[in-house]
């Protein structure tokens, strides 16, 4: 197979996965940053939700480039299996792999919360309001808190109520530890109390839910690592065969109990891999 096929079909899974990678605008319009290339802008936003410090065009630029050359090795080992596989590989990779970050942003900011509280307690222990206590906490607090927090001070500035900032802050990172949060500012709102004390005791008690949540979930390591060595070895076998032997694959997929031997393989590995997973989970 000549390297005009291949090239064609980077091309294509680059653009199919540059569509996914764009479907989605996570961050509110509160927070845009300045506008970027058509395109670009949301991609850059699903970057800096998922905790990515490379600006849109590189991370694309990059994507192109390994597509590319993952495409030109395809064809140089002559595999037809491997070549047509090989484009959209790269960019399906690239979709889970960012897909994947950007489902941990509100681990991330929750777990950059207790730092935050006990900033805000101690701004209001200082004299502060509640809001402003906020601001010069998120002012000194590092990405993402410092954004959404950021946001919930914004809604407070435009006149809008506490509880339906922090609903929306809930909403943005759907973690309990910002539902705990709610919850200590809303019942001290309606019943009065030591804000700062509270907000204090709180983000102690969340420093120390979420070292016993470490140490649980480095137990649980081997289980996942395992996990994805069920899931990839298949994988990186059939590799392998089709490398040594090009186009063995191909003809044993083609029939009728190959193709019915490849689906029950791929559920029956599919169900091995998310058992492993439940299994390590904390």
């Amino acid at each position: 197979m000549n390297g005009v096929v291949p090239a064609v079909l980077a091309g294509c899974g680059t653009a199919l996965v540059v569509g996914a990678l764009l479907r989605r605008d996570p961050l509110p319009a509160a927070r845009r940053r300045p506008a970027s290339p058509p395109g670009l802008d949301r991609l850059e936003r699903r970057l800096s939700r998922a905790g990515v410090g490379v600006s849109a065009p590189v991370a694309a630029g990059m994507l192109l480039a390994v597509t590319a050359a993952a495409s030109l090795l395809a064809a140089a080992a002559g595999s037809p299996g491997v070549a047509l596989a090989a484009p959209g590989a790269v960019p399906l990779c690239a979709h889970l792999w960012l897909a994947g970050r950007e489902r941990r942003y509100p681990e991330r900011a929750a777990a950059q919360l207790p730092g935050l509280l006990r900033g805000t307690a101690d701004g209001i222990a200082a004299g502060r309001s509640l809001r402003r206590a906020l601001e010069r906490a998120a002012q000194q607090a590092p990405e993402p808190i410092a954004t959404e927090v950021g946001l919930l001070v914004d809604h407070l500035e435009l006149g809008g109520r506490i509880d339906t900032g922090l609903a929306e802050l809930v909403r943005r990172c759907p973690a309990p530890e910002f539902e705990l949060l709610r919850g200590a500012i809303l019942v001290n709102a309606g019943g009065g109390g030591n804000l700062a004390r509270v907000l204090g005791d709180l983000g102690m008690r969340l420093d120390d839910r979420r070292r016993l949540t470490r140490e649980l979930r480095g137990l649980g390591e081997q289980a996942r690592m395992t996990a994805w060595l069920v899931g990839g070895l298949p994988a990186l076998g059939g590799l392998a065969v089709e490398l040594t032997a090009p186009g063995v694959l191909a003809r044993a997929l083609v029939h009728g109990p190959g193709r019915i031997s490849l689906v029950v393989a791929a559920g029956l590995m599919s169900a091995a891999v998310l058992l492993i997973r439940r299994i390590g989970r904390p």
